[in-house]
């Protein structure tokens, strides 16, 4: 049974009966699991709670309850990718009944996802890969190396620089990013580092190690599900090519590549609208 600790006005924050993070918005019968982005697995439950429930409100007022989910706090080393989708599939076993009617990885997460279509691909009723592929880009893995160990040092706003240029394709998104940053980040990191755990820089360290490491290209061919792969051509984390490589070796696999976006620029009404007839499908 998901235990949540606290109740915003439409957004529910908690730990699932396996101890992860988990944020729910919506209050229908049918349920969306979003696998949340890393390395790191802090979640700012107001924020992200609010993005969904904006974004995916149509959804909602279907009937369908949003639920983002983390990864587990003081993770051993060496965790791999696989171990942290056993721990979804365990979650979806206890606390919500053996089945939902969509997983949705967003970058990393979608490690886990690819991991959970054959791990158990009965498990969801559709699957969609949002800006990630079968492994990340050779000049990210230093890169966001980088990034965990200023994070888990503390050092939340040279971290937070650290990735700022990558993120959008829109100078002007960075630009308001690093301002962002500048004025709250240490602050927003820092609340968000207290309420997710106490291990949450050793935790970081192993994501990163995991994420490196992650590569699905061979295993590709043995998922039997349907998989819908929406990806965006300026994106630092995963080129086209993994893109259209990882879309042409899932048996089942349909890419939808976006123009001019950067790897955080999908949180739209067009990303939103494919996302939602898919589901509705």
């Amino acid at each position: 049974m998901i235990k949540f600790i606290n109740k915003f006005k439409n957004i529910r924050f908690g730990k699932t009966s396996n101890e992860l993070q988990i944020v729910s918005v919506g209050k229908g019968t049918k349920n969306i699991i979003f696998l949340e982005g890393g390395p790191g697995n802090g979640m700012s439950p107001n924020i992200l709670g609010n993005t969904y429930y904006t974004l995916m409100k149509k959804l909602i007022n279907k009937g369908y309850t949003i639920n983002a989910v983390s990864r587990k706090s003081n993770l051993p080393e060496h965790y791999t990718i696989a171990q942290m989708a056993k721990d979804i599939i365990e979650m979806i076993n206890l606390d919500f009944g053996g089945k939902v009617n969509a997983i949705i990885g967003l970058s990393m997460g979608g490690f886990l996802l690819q991991e959970i279509t054959i791990q158990k691909p009965s498990i969801s009723e559709k699957y969609i890969l949002l800006v990630s592929a079968y492994k990340v880009n050779n000049e990210a893995c230093e890169f966001d190396k980088k990034y965990a160990q200023l994070f888990s040092k503390g050092k939340y706003k040279e971290a937070l620089l650290h990735i700022g240029n990558k993120l959008s394709s829109s100078k002007i998104k960075n630009i308001f990013f690093k301002i962002g940053v500048i004025l709250f980040g240490n602050s927003t990191s820092k609340r968000m580092v207290k309420q997710t755990s106490k291990t949450y820089s050793s935790d970081i360290l192993v994501e990163v190690e995991a994420e490196i490491k992650f590569n699905f290209k061979k295993s590709l061919n043995k998922i039997t599900v349907p998989i819908l792969i929406i990806g965006v051509d300026k994106d630092f984390w995963f080129s086209p090519k993994l893109y259209k490589t990882t879309a042409k070796l899932i048996p089942q696999g349909k890419l939808i590549m976006l123009k001019g976006r950067g790897h955080i620029d999908v949180m739209d009404k067009k990303v939103n609208s494919i996302i939602r007839n898919y589901i509705l499908s």
